[in-house]
């Protein structure tokens, strides 16, 4: 649905400079520190700041946070997500994210809207693939597991959501074909994205 729209690691490389041979530490700590705010209980910004104090960058703090929110979405399957509810499927997004970039995503790209809810790990408590993740968004949802389908990106997220008992499939496409895949896998679970 989304992807990188930036050089991530070019980027970093060329903040680092001199040091940009330690740029392999400094994705470990960034990823670290990404990875402790997933579930709501640390804090992104104040631990990222901190970072890059550590690592002398703090001049540079702007341009890592807007960095951080550099996400291209896919027009072509947000139009089918749209369609989808127009039909009257409900289109949940499931994502890991830290708080930071679960309110860019929610209101900088307007997900808010594209959705009819949004389950971000950090508002969750739990991180895929731990099956409470699953189990949350179902007791919030009031549905049966048997008569939702989840779509990831992750396999192990997707064994996860099987586990409690959704239907699960993979997504594997690049940014130009994300749409076509996705129509491919709604009929295979006979889910009509045509106006009705």
């Amino acid at each position: 649905m989304q992807y990188p729209a930036a050089d991530y690691e070019l980027v970093f490389r060329t903040l680092l400079g001199s040091r940009a041979h330690e740029a392999e530490q400094f994705f470990t700590d960034m990823f670290l520190i990404e990875r402790a705010s997933l579930d709501g209980k640390g804090d992104f910004q104040k631990d990222l700041i901190g970072l890059l104090s550590r690592w002398d960058l703090l001049q540079s703090a702007d341009q890592v946070f807007t960095l951080s929110t550099q996400i291209k979405p896919s027009a072509a399957i947000l139009s089918t997500i749209s369609a989808l509810r127009s039909n009257g499927v409900l289109c949940c997004l499931a994502s890991n994210q830290q708080s930071y970039r679960a309110r860019f995503m929610s209101k900088g790209l307007g997900y808010s809207s594209c959705f009819d809810k949004e389950f971000y790990s950090c508002d969750l408590g739990f991180i895929k693939p731990d099956p409470r993740y699953f189990e949350s968004i179902l007791a919030d949802l009031g549905q049966p597991a048997s008569t939702m389908l989840f779509i990831d990106d992750q396999e192990a997220n997707v064994v996860a959501a099987r586990s409690v008992g959704l239907h699960g499939t993979v997504f594997s496409a690049s940014f130009e074909t994300g749409d076509q895949t996705l129509r491919a896998i709604l009929s295979e679970y006979e889910i009509s994205v045509q106006s009705v």
